[in-house]
């Protein structure tokens, strides 16, 4: 996200014993660029936008 130039501006990590996730706060304005970057992450399994 930062060689991106996205700032988070809060974020919540969790995990168990056969998987983990994070949701980020990231501003409005980059948030559909954010979520396309997250789409590229290898092994990532679903990547959703909440308002």
């Amino acid at each position: 996200m930062s060689r991106n130039k996205i700032n988070i501006l809060g974020q919540y990590l969790k995990t168990n014993d056969s998987i983990g996730y994070v949701v980020l706060d990231v501003d409005k304005g980059l948030s559909k660029h954010a979520l396309e970057l997250l789409k590229k992450v290898k092994a990532t399994i679903k990547v959703r936008l909440l308002y």
